[in-house]
C-alpha cells in the first residue's frame, strides 16, 4: 500500500511538474534543461531548510479550541537537512549523509540517515542507518543505548527478482525506484512540458547575479489566487486522458511490486493493478466532472493570502540548480472549506475565521562534482539495532507458564528464548500490601535457548496467591498473571463433644470449608464456614453410643482424612 501511495504521490508531482513547464518558452526550457541535469550530479553538498508560520484571525469560540493550540504548538517550527552525497554517473553506487534538525512543537532534537548503495559488487548493497533521536527511543521498547537503527533493504529484496536494479535519487534518502522508470518519468515530463499549453507564461526571467563563474541565472515563478486555480483546473483536465501518463503510473506501480512482492503474490497484484486502471479508464469522465464541480466551487474561494506562491531557481554557469528558494502562504476561510468539503459552493462574502499558513523554503547546492567525505559510525550490536527485529516488538512468543500449586516451590514455563524471567507477588508489586516486608521474596532466572525456564522459590508457594510474571528481551516485555492452587489436603476436623440428647455439634476446621458429617453411609448435615475457624453443625438427635464419621472439603475441592466421634449420653 506504502508502494501505490507513493506512485500516486509520482503522478501528483509529474503533473505538477508539466504544468509548471507548460507550453515552454525559451526561459522555461532553459530551466527544465537545468532542473533535468540537476538530476545527474554525481556529488555534492546540500542545505535544505524549511520553516512553518501560523496564525489566525476572527475565530469563533469553538474553532478557536480546536486550532490555537495547534497554531501555539506549531508556529515558529522549523526542519534543516545538511547532505552530503557522493555517487558514480549511473547511479549504481551512492553514499549519502543526511544531518537533521529539527524543531516542532516540543520536539527539538538533531539526528542523522546514512546511506551505503552499491550494486556492482556480488554481494548487492543498500544498507540505511538511522541515528535515531532521543525523542523516539525514550517512547519505544527499545534500549536507549542502541542509537542506530540500520536497515539492510538490500536483505528484504525478493531472492527470486536478482536483475531488478535499484536506483536511489541522489537528493534525498534513497527508495527502491528501477532506473528505467526514473528515466522514463524524466523524458515524460520533458516532452509533455514542451507540448503543454496553459496559455501564459508563468516564469520569469530575472536580472542575472554575479560575474564571470560565480555568474547565475534567475528565474522566479509567481501564482495569484487566479493563477493557482486556472492551474490546478488545466492539470486535472489536461492530463487525465493521456494515455503516456497512465501507462507511466501503471508501469510505476508494477515495478514496485515486482521489488518488493514475493514472487508467489506478483501475478495477483499486477492484475489487481491493471483492474484498477481499466475501472479508471471506463470512469475517468466521472472523476472529471467531480473534479470540475470542485474547481467551479471554489472559484470564488481565496486559497492563497498576501504573499502568495512563489518560488527562484538559480542556475550556475554549468547549467545546475543551484539555490532555490521560495513561500507558500494559505489564508484559509474555515467556513469556505467547510462549503466546498460538504459539495456547496464557497460562501462569499467570506465569513467566520481564517486560519493562515506560510511555508518557507531555501535549497542550497554546493560543491557539484567534486570529492565528498562521509563519515558512516562504527556499527556493533551493542550500540545498533536491526531494523528486522521490530517484529519482536509485536511477535513475542507466548508466555507460557505451567501449572503452580502450593505443594511445590517451584515454577516453570516456556517464553522467548534467553528471555529475562521475573516472577513476584502481585499484591506486592503493586503495593497493595506492605511492600517494605514482601509476603514472597522476587526470584530473576534466564530462559534457556529453547525458551524454557525453572524459577526456584526458598519456599513453598502460598496457597491461592497471585504470582505477577514479567518477561524482557532487548526489545519489549509481556507479562502474565498466575494463581497459586491449593492442592494441600486441610487437616482433619476437631470435633467436640457429642451428646445424644442435643442437635447441635461444636467443632474447628479450616476456615471457608465445609464440613460434612455422615453415620454410616447417610449424610446427616453439612456446615459452611467461612472467616472463622469455628463451625456448628445441626443434625437431628443420636442415639448414644452412634459412631459419627466427620471430613472436611476447602474451597479447592481438597479433602481432609476422616475423623470419628461416638455420641455418649
Amino acid at each position: 500500500m506504502k508502494r501505490i501511495i507513493k506512485g500516486l504521490s509520482v503522478l501528483v508531482a509529474f503533473t505538477m511538474l508539466v504544468g509548471l513547464f507548460a507550453g515552454c518558452s525559451i526561459n522555461e526550457l532553459k530551466l527544465l534543461n537545468a532542473l533535468k541535469k540537476t538530476k545527474t550530479i554525481n556529488s555534492m553538498n546540500q542545505i535544505t531548510t524549511l520553516s512553518l508560520e501560523l496564525s489566525s484571525s476572527n475565530l469563533s469560540k469553538a474553532e478557536g479550541k480546536t486550532y490555537i493550540p495547534i497554531i501555539n504548538a506549531f508556529n515558529g517550527s522549523g526542519l534543516k537537512i545538511t547532505t552530503k552525497m557522493d555517487s558514480n554517473p549511473d547511479k549504481s553506487v551512492i553514499k549519502l549523509q543526511s544531518d537533521v534538525a529539527l524543531n516542532a512543537g516540543d520536539i527539538n532534537t538533531k539526528f542523522s540517515i546514512w546511506e551505503d548503495y552499491d550494486q556492482t559488487i556480488a554481494t548487492k548493497k543498500n544498507k540505511l542507518i538511522m541515528q535515531v533521536p532521543s525523542y523516539l527511543t525514550s517512547s519505544m521498547p527499545i534500549p536507549a543505548m542502541k542509537k542506530y537503527w540500520v536497515l539492510d533493504a538490500q536483505s528484504l529484496m525478493p531472492s527470486t527478482s536478482p536483475s531488478v536494479t535499484i536506483s536511489p535519487s541522489p537528493t534525498a534518502s534513497a527508495s527502491p525506484e528501477p532506473k528505467a522508470i526514473n528515466e522514463k518519468l524524466t523524458n515524460l515530463i520533458y516532452e509533455l512540458a514542451k507540448k503543454s499549453n496553459i496559455g501564459y507564461d508563468l516564469f520569469e526571467k530575472l536580472p542575472d547575479e554575479g560575474t564571470g563563474d560565480s555568474a547565475l541565472e534567475v528565474y522566479k515563478i509567481s501564482f495569484d489566487n487566479n493563477k493557482i486555480k486556472d492551474l490546478l483546473k488545466y492539470l486535472g483536465n489536461g492530463y487525465i486522458d493521456n494515455k503516456d501518463v497512465t501507462d507511466l503510473l501503471k508501469d510505476y506501480l508494477i515495478s514496485m511490486v515486482e521489488t518488493v512482492v514475493p514472487a508467489s503474490d506478483v501475478k495477483t497484484v499486477k492484475k489487481q493493478i491493471d483492474d484498477a486502471f481499466l475501472d479508471f479508464q471506463n470512469d475517468h469522465k466521472s472523476f472529471t466532472t467531480s473534479y470540475n464541480k470542485v474547481m467551479t466551487n471554489i472559484k470564488n474561494m481565496n486559497i492563497l493570502g498576501s504573499k502568495g506562491m512563489n518560488f527562484t531557481f538559480k542556475v550556475n554557469k554549468d547549467g545546475y540548480v543551484v539555490d532555490t528558494s521560495g513561500v507558500i502562504d494559505l489564508s484559509l476561510n474555515l467556513k469556505q472549506l467547510s462549503d466546498v468539503a460538504n459539495g456547496m459552493a464557497a460562501a462569499i462574502p467570506a465569513k467566520g475565521g481564517t486560519v493562515n499558513i506560510t511555508l518557507n523554503y531555501s535549497n542550497i547546492i554546493s560543491d557539484i562534482n567534486q570529492e565528498i567525505s562521509i563519515a558512516f559510525p562504527t556499527i556493533i550490536p551493542a550500540t545498533s539495532f536491526d531494523v528486522k527485529n521490530l517484529t519482536k516488538i509485536t511477535q513475542m512468543i507466548p508466555l507460557k507458564v505451567n501449572r503452580v500449586t502450593n505443594a511445590s516451590r517451584i515454577v516453570t514455563g516456556k517464553t522467548e528464548p534467553f528471555a529475562e524471567v521475573t516472577i513476584r507477588n502481585y499484591e506486592d508489586y503493586f503495593e497493595l500490601l506492605n511492600v517494605t516486608s514482601p509476603s514472597m521474596p522476587t526470584v530473576v532466572v534466564t530462559a534457556k535457548a529453547d525458551g524454557t525456564f525453572k524459577a526456584v522459590f526458598p519456599t513453598a508457594l502460598k496457597e491461592n496467591s497471585t504470582l505477577y510474571i514479567t518477561v524482557e528481551n532487548d526489545y519489549t516485555s509481556t507479562y502474565k498473571m498466575v494463581s497459586v492452587l491449593d492442592v494441600k489436603p486441610p487437616k482433619a476436623p476437631v470435633i467436640g463433644v457429642i451428646k445424644s440428647n442435643s442437635t447441635k455439634i461444636y467443632g474447628q476446621s479450616e476456615p471457608w470449608s465445609k464440613v460434612f458429617v455422615k453415620n454410616g453411609s447417610k449424610l446427616i448435615g453439612v456446615t459452611k464456614l467461612f472467616y472463622s475457624y469455628k463451625f456448628t453443625l445441626f443434625v437431628k438427635k443420636q442415639k448414644a453410643g452412634t459412631v459419627l464419621k466427620f471430613i472436611a472439603r476447602d474451597e479447592n475441592g481438597n479433602y481432609s482424612p476422616w475423623v470419628s466421634k461416638k455420641v455418649i449420653k
